[in-house]
């Protein structure tokens, strides 16, 4: 093999350790953000119950009976 066609095999091979090395790194980048956006979701949840939640307490000392009834 002459060392041109060397040159060419090298340089090919390199291109593909890049192009393996860059489609890794954004499959972690990708998992990373899936998994913060899981986290946000499931916050925004909690956040939610708790805002109903103290609604409901707080319907429950109100004068009308449907409202009290509503909070229950």
């Amino acid at each position: 093999m002459d060392w041109a066609r060397r040159i060419e095999l090298v340089t090919v091979v390199v291109a593909a350790m890049v192009a393996v090395a860059g489609l890794w790194y954004s499959n972690v980048q990708t998992r990373q953000a899936n998994e913060q956006a899981r986290e946000d979701r499931a916050l925004a949840k909690e956040g939610q119950i708790t805002d109903r939640y103290t609604a409901a307490v707080g319907n429950l000392g109100e004068d009308k009976m449907d409202v009290r009834l509503g909070g229950i």
